[in-house]
């Protein structure tokens, strides 16, 4: 993963905690060139827990679609 993905990922924890982050990982195969950050938007305690509403999903399978990518995982 390149350094400013890296960075990406961990600015969004520092500025999530103490509460999970959520983000999604776009990229092609085993190259990841976007960390995107993501609403946690649990009712359920998001010290511990986590949800990613369905139109945050959409959005990210659309940042990777249009971006000519895929999206990796969460």
């Amino acid at each position: 993963m390149a350094q400013p993905v890296l960075e990406a990922i961990r600015r969004h924890g520092r500025q999530a905690y103490p509460h999970e982050c959520c983000g999604a990982l776009i990229g092609r195969e085993h190259n990841v060139v976007e960390a995107l950050s993501l609403p946690n938007t649990t009712a359920e305690g998001p010290r511990r827990r986590f949800l990613v509403r369905p139109e945050d999903y959409r959005f990210a399978e659309e940042r990777a679609f249009t971006s000519e990518h895929e999206l990796l995982g969460f």
